[in-house]
């Protein structure tokens, strides 16, 4: 199906309109709806994606994907609760799924429930080793707990280059691995939220003192506020290239 392949090419908006047009040749389809939910997810309607899962899992109420779409739209929305019991009827239609199992190891672990909820991203692992969500969500759970020996390799994860993990990415400049920076220009990436950004930007200083130059990269709306930080001498270059290098992975759909 043509909209599938566009939602596989992160051309989510052309793909809503493609599901959009099927819905109206087959309005009761749980697999078009269900799709068209998961494509609303990555467009960040996460109330109109619960509804569309809502109406695939009442057209099939034994259709894995669509309690799958139901639980992330949960997740988004913070009804954690009911993102563990969407997750719960989804595993018992498909015991080894690992986004469902990745998925209810989110909700375990945004309800403090963290002994379950590591329980929980092993078993997604165990269904499926490469799951790159499962192993961020891992590691930034295991640095919660203060385990930072094995966090700190699982949480590099949690860069998505399509469906590359920032971890087995090829960038196009050496990562810094803590060694000396004199006469050498370092370019720091924001990432995580508003908060992190001026929670970790105290620590630019410490690094100007020690790199010939260093550039910092963040979201347009930070750079008045940390203006008097460091300075913003990044080339459009760079940019290009982490805007190639930093984007989520899309969510699976069902074929």
């Amino acid at each position: 199906m043509k909209a599938n392949a566009l939602h596989e090419l992160r051309r989510f908006t052309e793909a809503l309109l493609l599901y959009d047009l099927a819905l109206l040749q087959c309005p009761n389809d749980p697999r078009i709806i269900a799709n068209r939910g998961i494509t609303l997810l990555q467009l960040g309607a996460f109330e109109d994606a619960l509804a569309a899962a809502l109406e695939a899992v009442r057209w099939a109420p034994d259709f894995v994907v669509g309690w799958r779409c139901k639980g992330s739209a949960e997740l988004r929305l913070t009804r954690y609760e009911d993102a563990l019991a969407s997750f719960d009827i989804g595993l018992q239609l498909s015991s080894n799924d690992p986004d469902i199992l990745c998925g209810r190891a989110i909700a375990l672990k945004e309800l403090s429930r963290f002994d379950e909820a590591l329980d929980g991203f092993e078993q997604a692992l165990s269904a499926d080793p490469a799951h790159v969500e499962a192993k961020a969500n891992l590691g930034a759970l295991l640095l919660l707990l203060g385990r930072f020996p094995e966090g700190l390799p699982l949480f590099e994860y949690r860069w998505i280059q399509g469906e590359v993990a920032k971890a087995n990415s090829v960038f196009p400049w050496p990562e810094w691995k803590g060694e000396p920076l004199e006469g050498k220009r370092l370019l720091v990436m924001d990432e995580a939220g508003l908060g992190d950004v001026i929670q970790y930007c105290r620590y630019l200083p410490l690094l100007a003192e020690s790199a010939a130059n260093v550039d910092f990269s963040c979201r347009r709306p930070m750079r008045a506020l940390l203006s008097g930080v460091i300075t913003w001498s990044i080339s459009s270059t760079i940019l290009t290239a982490m805007k190639s290098i930093i984007s989520a992975s899309p969510s699976a759909v069902s074929h």
